[in-house]
């Protein structure tokens, strides 16, 4: 068994603790590392890939991050097994990220050798969650509904994943015009997603927004603010758009 991987993650030193963990495995093969999604497209069409171990927030590229980059890599790229290895562990983010067909959770709270396993696991075509958020997955998996914790957890579930990306982005800075591009949806749709997230969760101000998704680790303190708009060159590379 020879299984090629590309790691993808903004931070150098997560890269650089993905790859003490993976590079003495035989079996495994590294291809490169992209700190976006623009590098991660460009290798991904250039290059064989049997595995892409990836970050979920992970802003600056072309092609977003989060649910809409796994869900455009899941369409682009079906050949490729995902791996999220995120901080963002929470209950109604795992569900949203398998609902994307994603099958490999990893959260960074884990010791960085619990990805050998997701990896292994992956390519043989299994479904592999961490320590970490392993009941949750183990929930999933089964397809049995997910246990509410916190009054956090109880309100973010109510969120369908349209408006779970919607209010991840909003907090990160991006505009409601920003996110209608991003997101390739009109300006009234984000709109309409963000009055309907509010609603859900009894929010009424957009200062409570932004708590909201920092309680919940929607948001972590590293990420990009008020980023720039996000176009693409290649035009084709978007016919697994999130609609």
């Amino acid at each position: 068994m020879n299984i090629d991987l590309l790691v993808a993650d903004d931070h150098p030193t997560v890269i650089a603790g993905i790859l003490q963990e993976v590079g003495p495995v035989p079996f495994i093969k590294l291809i490169g590392t992209a700190d976006n999604s623009t590098e991660i497209v460009q290798i991904l069409k250039s290059s064989h890939c049997d595995v892409l171990v990836t970050d979920y927030a992970m802003p600056g590229g072309e092609f977003g991050d989060g649910l809409m980059l796994l869900t455009f890599l899941a369409r682009r790229f079906p050949n490729v097994k995902l791996v999220v290895f995120t901080m963002m562990d929470n209950q109604a983010m795992v569900q949203q990220i398998r609902n994307a067909g994603i099958r490999a959770v990893v959260s960074k709270r884990d010791p960085a050798r619990y990805l050998v396993t997701a990896i292994s696991e992956v390519y043989a075509g299994a479904e592999y969650y961490s320590p970490s958020i392993r009941g949750e997955g183990q929930a999933l998996a089964a397809g049995l509904p997910l246990q509410v914790g916190d009054d956090v957890e109880s309100r973010l579930v109510r969120l369908s994943a349209k408006e779970l990306e919607c209010l991840r982005l909003y907090a990160l800075g991006y505009s409601v015009g920003q996110i209608a591009e991003k997101l390739h949806r009109s300006k009234q749709t984000i709109s309409g997603q963000k009055v309907s997230a509010k609603r859900k969760l009894g929010i009424t101000r957009d200062a409570d927004l932004f708590r909201f998704a920092f309680d919940a680790g929607l948001v972590m303190g590293r990420e990009e603010r008020n980023p720039p708009s996000v176009t693409a060159e290649d035009k084709g590379l978007h016919e697994g758009k999130v609609e």
